[in-house]
């Protein structure tokens, strides 16, 4: 698990994998997929990549949302 400084969401991957050069962090699906969870919504996918000096995500592969009630 990985949670954002400002506790704005949090992250949950059996695998990761940084990337310094382009500071990435992309989440890969081992026996269940990678989630990402916020305040009003979790984010399931294959494949998760994470930009989060830009604040943004992308998904690939088999992806759902889940939107939650804040």
């Amino acid at each position: 698990m990985i949670k954002r400084k400002d506790g704005s969401s949090e992250t949950w991957s059996e695998k990761a994998i940084y990337d310094m050069t382009e500071k990435k962090l992309t989440l890969l699906k081992g026996i269940r997929q990678p989630k990402v969870i916020s305040k009003d919504k979790t984010v399931f996918a294959d494949k998760i990549i994470l930009y989060p000096e830009e604040d943004k995500m992308l998904t690939e592969g088999a992806s759902r949302v889940m939107l939650q009630k804040p």
